[in-house]
C-alpha cells in the first residue's frame, strides 16, 4: 500500500505545505529500472551492482540520499526526467483544502531553495 504523507519546509520564513504519495510498487521498479539503465549508460558505478530490485531495496534501507546523489551527478535530459517522476508524487498545499500537484513548469513559482526540491523528491521514494 504507498503511504502518504505531509510535510513541511521553511523557506525564507514562509511554511510550505506538501502531501506525498510515494510511487506504487511497479511505479518505484521501474523508476529504479531507469535508473540503473542511465547510470550504467554513463559510466558511472551503479548502487548495489546495478540491480533494479536491489536499488529499490535501498530506498527502504535509508540510502535514499545516495541514489538522489547519483542524479544530481548525471545532469542529463533523462535524470531530469526521472526527478520529475518524482515530482509526480507530490503535491503543494496553499490552503486547507487546495493541492496542487507539481510539476517541472510548476516548481519554480512555489520553491526557492534547490535544497528543499531534493528533500521533497527524496520523500516520494
Amino acid at each position: 500500500m504507498r503511504q502518504t504523507k505531509h510535510v513541511t519546509y521553511l523557506e525564507d520564513g514562509q511554511e510550505l505545505r506538501f502531501h506525498i504519495k510515494q510511487m506504487s510498487a511497479m511505479e518505484l521498479i521501474r523508476w529504479c529500472a531507469k535508473l540503473t539503465a542511465l547510470l550504467s549508460r554513463s559510466g558511472l558505478d551503479a548502487p548495489a551492482g546495478g540491480d533494479p530490485l536491489d536499488v529499490a531495496k535501498m530506498l527502504h534501507t535509508r540510502e535514499k540520499s545516495a541514489l538522489l546523489n547519483f542524479l544530481t551527478q548525471l545532469g542529463s535530459d533523462e535524470a531530469l526526467e526521472l526527478f520529475s517522476d518524482l515530482l509526480a508524487c507530490c503535491h503543494h498545499i496553499s490552503a486547507p483544502n487546495s493541492m496542487t500537484q507539481l510539476s517541472p513548469e510548476l516548481v519554480d513559482g512555489i520553491i526557492s531553495d534547490p535544497r528543499t526540491l531534493l528533500k521533497l523528491q527524496g520523500e516520494a521514494l
